[in-house]
């Protein structure tokens, strides 16, 4: 165990600096290893299965996510680029989708499609400030892809890839956007539209139901963060 410097002597990961003990250091380093599998390995879709551990890894490097905190930001870098590359190997297509926002910076989103031609009915995937859109690939290979369903997921204001945006309490500005640019995407602009959210991000679920019902056929919430869904 480190002897350095520690934020709280009662917790080991609380080393001050980028070395051993280190939260993010002690992550990032078993990231490494997984790419560094990653490149070695032939068989592109075990590749691509590395490529998507080391991106998860650098991902819990990186949580809680918080902005100002460079170490952590280059490691939700490392996150992305990673799961980009695992994106290449692995079944169905991913394309990285910019979606204007009027008022400030244009937002990236992954869609995710299944193989055979689209476009594809198309689940909205949102989770929380806790949560980046690396972590449900896994959501969308095992129950999505085979049904022919495509995913496109956005992150929260605040975070990852919407971290120029404040979270207000305008929560759904940025997925309505994304919902009113779905039908001019080739690949997934369906009409056939669903919501699936997580604790925080339903409450960007029941604005959606109410502010743009006829875009949406359906929504879930599951575990939703929120007083009272209707009444």
């Amino acid at each position: 165990m480190s002897d350095a410097e520690r934020t709280d002597d009662d917790l080991y990961d609380t080393v001050i600096g980028y070395r051993g003990g280190n939260w993010i250091y002690e992550w990032a380093t078993q990231a490494m290893v997984w790419q560094q599998k990653a490149c070695a390995e032939e068989d592109p879709q075990l590749s691509g299965r590395h490529w998507l551990h080391a991106a998860t890894l650098y991902n819990i490097a990186a949580y809680p996510h918080l902005k100002g905190d460079d170490l952590a930001e280059q490691a939700q870098a490392l996150s992305n680029r990673a799961y980009e590359e695992a994106a290449q190997r692995l079944p169905g297509t991913m394309r990285q989708m910019e979606f204007t926002v009027p008022g400030g910076a244009p937002i990236t989103g992954f869609l995710h499609m299944p193989k055979g031609d689209g476009p594809f009915p198309t689940v909205l995937m949102c989770g929380g400030l806790d949560a980046m859109q690396t972590d449900y690939y896994s959501l969308y290979e095992r129950y999505f892809a085979p049904r022919g369903i495509a995913m496109l997921t956005i992150d929260m204001p605040s975070v990852g890839f919407s971290s120029k945006w404040k979270l207000t309490q305008d929560s759904s500005l940025l997925h309505q956007h994304v919902l009113k640019a779905l039908p001019n995407v080739p690949w997934g602009g369906s009409h056939s539209r669903r919501g699936l959210w997580f604790p925080f991000g339903a409450n960007v679920a029941v604005r959606l139901a109410y502010l743009e019902s006829p875009r949406l056929k359906a929504v879930a919430c599951l575990g939703p963060v929120v007083h009272t869904l209707f009444e």
